[in-house]
């Protein structure tokens, strides 16, 4: 299914209930499970700090949960749903109107995108967004996995930069001079199983 074919096929869906998490593979619509309370407080923390950046620096915009158009190979319809993007004003000009339909802009992919790892995600579905990512051009993809207190960051299939709880994080040239201290991104949690 081509993207104009999915396009056309959401907009006679619109009177159907579409799950409210769902990406598109190999033309379905698939449902994505919420995530965890604990990675959703990570991903609106890092979103703060980009956000911060970003009214200092006004180079481009920070999302949460925004869908991409990431087309692979045998599925150009493919729909993902970073928990966390980057979209520069290069990218995705400021002056750029946004459709008032759908739920994905054609042609965009984030210059970054975040995924917060929830306890009930497969380590295979994780690295299979990341190279899909990847090979749609986005230039920087960066896993963060709570129950580790790590940031793996992904510039290439082969290429990945671990950040530990006592290191910085930081963007390199895509956010010149952005910084985050990878500790003040994992809020305390209550680890005792009873309290679940």
């Amino acid at each position: 299914m081509t993207m104009a074919e999915f396009l056309e096929v959401e907009k006679e869906a619109e009177a159907v209930r579409l799950p409210d998490l769902y990406e598109v593979i190999n033309g379905e619509i698939v449902e994505v499970p919420a995530m965890s309370f604990n990675a959703v407080e990570i991903a609106n923390i890092l979103n703060e700090f980009i956000i911060q950046y970003l009214a200092l620096h006004r180079i481009g915009r920070s999302r949460v949960e925004q869908m991409f158009h990431i087309p692979v190979m045998d599925d150009e319809s493919r729909i993902r749903r970073p928990d966390v993007a980057y979209i520069s004003y290069e990218r995705l000009p400021k002056s750029r109107r946004i459709p008032l339909r759908g739920h994905a802009i054609d042609g965009i992919v984030p210059d970054i995108a975040i995924e917060v790892i929830s306890p009930n995600e497969l380590a295979v579905d994780v690295h299979v967004k990341i190279l899909e990512y990847l090979n749609a051009n986005v230039k920087s993809v960066w896993v963060i996995i709570p129950d580790v207190c790590q940031v793996f960051v992904y510039t290439s299939p082969t290429t990945v930069r671990i950040y530990a709880l006592t290191d910085t994080l930081d963007a390199g040239e895509i956010l010149p001079g952005f910084t985050v201290p990878v500790a003040e991104l994992f809020p305390e949690t209550d680890d005792d199983p009873a309290s679940e």
